[in-house]
């Protein structure tokens, strides 16, 4: 019997294409589901054989673990080369988007000020 392996909301490309290979390579037999309709629920991976199901999450629990130390190297590399925008970079470069998000918080502040200040009568 089909048993649904995981959720593929928010699944990037790359990494289903490496999850597949796992599977794949270790002769896990498998299936894609597409999304509901309208959204609803998610596209999902499926396995075909239910006795499967425990090999199978050790497999992608070790392609993930992998794949997040391999991304927090490359952050770490990147980081140490000055190649990751700080925070004075990042507002050099989106000026607009920082000032939108200043005055958007400056006006939550007064809007939750305005009882305290006596002007919200």
């Amino acid at each position: 019997m089909a048993t649904r392996l995981m959720g593929l909301r928010d699944v990037p490309d790359d990494e289903l294409e490496g999850i597949e290979s796992v599977l794949a390579a270790a002769g896990i037999e498998h299936y894609q589901s597409p999304p509901g309709l309208f959204g609803l629920s998610p596209a999902s991976l499926w396995l075909k054989h239910e006795v499967d199901l425990d090999r199978a999450r050790a497999l992608v629990a070790a392609f993930q673990t992998e794949r997040a130390r391999v991304a927090r190297e490359t952050w770490e590399r990147a980081q140490a080369a000055g190649e990751v925008p700080g925070f004075w970079q990042a507002l050099r470069q989106r000026p607009w988007h920082a000032l939108g998000l200043l005055v958007l918080v400056l006006g939550v502040l007064f809007a939750l000020s305005l009882p305290w200040l006596g002007l919200g009568r």
